[in-house]
């Protein structure tokens, strides 16, 4: 029997809808960790995203910290893997330097498919792809500079309507967001946009940051979300650089909007209690590393 058979025996399926944009996510195994982003092996990669690991070195992978625990000392690994294309399991040689793996994005499967609407948009179970804020007070390469922390980002990229830039600010103030919330492309003096003493009130919280894809007179196009629905949508990422709740705009910009907004802080207080307790792994290189 295989390793896969024996996982799914033991496993109750969650019964959530399936993310169109993931390649097979309906047909995923229900326990492993899910790789959401590319990254670079030595000597060429056997593992892809949207991969599922299932063992390292005989040992069962449930959580990221079984994955990024033994793969941080920067030897070949046995990897058992469900490969996404096949819906097939391999077993794989793999060596990741230990500066490269936070590119990965590794994640419980099972934090994936508990996720509910309307936090489950098609950046869902993704990595954040690199790209650079910038704001007042500083700037960012993404996920970089945040990886180990949790945040939102609060995308208005390609939406300019006052209205909702207004019912964004409000709903953002009532519910006090526990991590940084990065609003993107409210470029503008906030006073001069409906609502803007709103916008003004958001600029004086500690976790809001107006940030912006331009710098000087040149744009820099905001990679990662060019697979994302039209703006504005919402991603909450966890510590690991992964997308863990992201929003539909069909979905969450409507009537709902309050609530919606009121989830996605609920999901980004839950990843950052699971930060405090010690739930991510750190880039501090092990002595042992090579």
């Amino acid at each position: 029997m295989s390793l896969l058979t024996t996982i799914s025996s033991i496993v109750v399926a969650c019964g959530t809808m399936p993310i169109a944009s993931r390649p097979n996510w309906d047909r995923e195994p229900d326990i492993g960790v899910h790789i959401a982003g590319i990254g670079k092996c030595v000597g060429g990669c056997e593992i892809s995203r949207y991969d599922v690991i299932l063992a390292v070195d005989g040992a069962l992978a449930d959580g990221p910290s079984d994955v990024y625990g033994p793969l941080s000392d920067g030897k070949s690994h046995s990897v058992r893997i469900w490969d996404y294309r096949s819906l097939e399991e391999k077993l794989v040689k793999i060596r990741i330097r230990h500066n490269h793996l936070p590119s990965f994005g590794f994640v419980a499967v099972g934090a994936l498919k508990s996720v509910l609407e309307p936090g489950r948009g098609r950046l869902l179970g993704s990595a954040v792809a690199h790209s650079r804020f910038y704001g007042a007070t500083g700037d960012w390469i993404m996920p970089d500079s945040q990886f180990g922390q949790t945040y939102m980002i609060f995308d208005f990229t390609s939406f300019t309507s006052d209205e909702w830039l207004d019912r964004a600010a409000v709903a953002i103030l009532r519910n006090a967001p526990p991590v940084p919330v990065f609003l993107l492309q409210i470029t503008s003096d906030p006073k001069h946009v409906s609502g803007g003493e709103r916008l003004s009130e958001l600029n004086t919280l500690p976790n809001v940051v107006f940030a912006s894809t331009s710098s000087g007179t040149g744009y820099r196009h905001l990679q990662g979300y060019d697979m994302s629905p039209p703006s504005p949508n919402l991603s909450v990422v966890d510590c690991h650089g992964v997308i863990r709740w992201h929003s539909n705009y069909a979905v969450s910009f409507t009537s709902e909007f309050d609530i919606v907004i009121s989830d996605a802080i609920e999901a980004a207080r839950g990843l950052e209690l699971e930060r405090q307790q010690g739930g991510c792994w750190s880039t501090k290189v092990p002595s042992t590393s090579q």
